[in-house]
């Protein structure tokens, strides 16, 4: 939803946000700007998926769902597909099942119930079947699911270890805050204070106790600095966090992107 510019025109306000109903638990980019992510329903115990616009919050998709009501998971997104994840056994970390999701249209593919994600590369996937004792990897077309060979380590183990370690170019681009030291009060022995800096421009994440007595309670406050250092963006963005958590922020082509309560996306234009 697009947002009204209020007070002094040198301040910014967010330009959309995107709320999917449940706590943000994971977002990837893609290479066609744009956002895949995941959203958990902790009292529902249900997951959905969602394709938003990065420069414009609008969805391409959401509120989809597949496989597992509530254990399944965003594996990475490669090239035109997204990747999903279940668990070999519920509520165990180890993953099992694959579902591949067209990244423009939000349509189920293929699934596999018998192998699990190893790794991406071009237009193929390597896959692991799940009751192999020797671990028998399979290529599978990226798209289809169909069989096209069989891995062979003494050929191609370089391109899939590089490809499986990576989750794509567009990553590379975004800028992730960093921990500014020393210390600065976290209960835990860390850094409550972490930023970004970019050109003309500075993003300063912050957590401030609100009480110590019992459960520890904190605010969580963004702010964003011009070239003059003045203060043109200050927002209280978790009210109550029970502890620090790093990377609830990053910037990616000018646009400073935050999770609000944990529930919503937000979007900001930087000076």
């Amino acid at each position: 939803m697009p947002f009204p510019l209020f007070g002094h025109r040198d301040r910014i306000s967010p330009i959309w946000s995107f709320t999917p109903g449940g706590i943000l638990w994971r977002l990837l980019p893609t290479t066609t700007g744009g956002f895949v992510g995941e959203s958990r329903d902790s009292e529902a115990l249900r997951v959905s998926f969602f394709h938003i616009e990065a420069r414009s919050g609008a969805a391409r998709w959401k509120d989809r769902a597949w496989g597992e009501p509530w254990w399944t998971g965003l594996e990475t997104v490669h090239g035109s597909v997204a990747i999903l994840h279940e668990f070999a056994k519920p509520d165990m970390p180890d993953h099992g099942r694959i579902h591949v999701v067209d990244l423009a249209t939000g349509d189920l593919l293929w699934s596999a119930a018998e192998l699990t994600f190893a790794a991406a590369a071009g237009d193929r996937l390597l896959a692991t079947r799940l009751d192999a004792v020797d671990r028998q990897q399979l290529i599978l077309d990226l798209r289809s699911g169909e069989q096209v060979g069989l891995r062979d380590p003494s050929v191609d183990a370089d391109e899939w270890t590089l490809s499986s370690g990576a989750l794509h170019a567009a990553a590379e681009a975004l800028q992730f805050p960093e921990p500014i030291a020393p210390a600065n009060g976290d209960p835990n022995g860390g850094s409550t204070e972490e930023e970004i800096r970019g050109n003309g421009w500075k993003v300063l994440g912050s957590y401030e106790v609100i009480s110590a007595a019992g459960p520890l309670t904190m605010r969580q406050r963004l702010r964003v600095f011009d070239a003059k250092g003045r203060s043109v963006f200050d927002q209280v963005i978790h009210s109550s966090a029970r502890s620090v958590v790093h990377d609830t922020f990053f910037v990616w082509d000018g646009i400073l992107y935050f999770l609000k309560e944990q529930r919503s996306l937000v979007a900001v234009r930087l000076p």
